[in-house]
């Protein structure tokens, strides 16, 4: 048994009682619950697409591709502080160097191009420049935001 008081008086609950506040309280429980967590985060802005041109072809007009090549070999996108690399054919150990305007090094990281890579670089204040070197190509973008 279970006892209230309100300082005047003393009241026994029964069951039913017992089992009406239990229910309220996991309703109130579930109620506050769904809208604390409300809905997921929505991403702040689109992602914003970094072009990266495969920069190791020869300058020789005579020695340069005459057919037309696969541009998209790695796909480059930036979202909410995160820098997001994907290759469409792995090509082994890369290495990501995110350098600023004046080619002042900000940031260097190793990867593996069998799996979508990510890094967080925060919001940044200026133009960067990425450059992406694989075990065979080199690739160069700029993040204009």
């Amino acid at each position: 048994m279970c006892l209230i008081t309100n300082f005047t008086e003393t009241k026994t609950l029964t069951p039913s009682e017992k089992m009406k506040q239990f229910l309220v309280f996991v309703v109130l429980i579930l109620v506050f619950g769904f809208s604390a967590a409300g809905e997921p985060d929505k991403p702040k802005n689109p992602p914003t697409p970094i072009e990266l041109i495969c920069d190791n072809l020869p300058d020789n007009s005579k020695d340069r591709l005459r057919m037309p090549t696969r541009h998209d070999r790695a796909k480059c996108f930036y979202e909410d502080g995160y820098l997001h690399l994907t290759f469409e054919y792995p090509e082994g150990n890369a290495t990501i160097s995110i350098t600023d305007i004046m080619d002042t090094p900000c940031l260097t990281q190793q990867f593996s191009t069998t799996v979508p890579f990510t890094l967080y670089i925060g919001e940044p204040i200026e133009p960067l420049n990425i450059k992406v070197t694989t075990e065979s190509n080199i690739y160069i973008g700029i993040l204009n935001l």
